[in-house]
């Protein structure tokens, strides 16, 4: 059986995704090589960076 992967709502960039089912933007970034996810609520949560100063950018 396939797993249901969950489907992308609209691309906004190449490195730019929403995701109407989560609430949620996707964006990756090349330098730092991170990942932040921002939810409907506000919150944001970063990925990938070595330090704080990097999860800043």
């Amino acid at each position: 059986e396939e797993e249901d992967t969950p489907e992308i709502d609209i691309v906004i960039g190449v490195n730019v995704e929403y995701r109407r089912e989560n609430g949620m933007v996707t964006m990756k970034l090349r330098r730092p090589y991170t990942t932040a996810s921002i939810w409907s609520s506000g919150r944001v949560t970063c990925t990938g960076a070595t330090s704080e100063d990097q999860a800043k950018v």
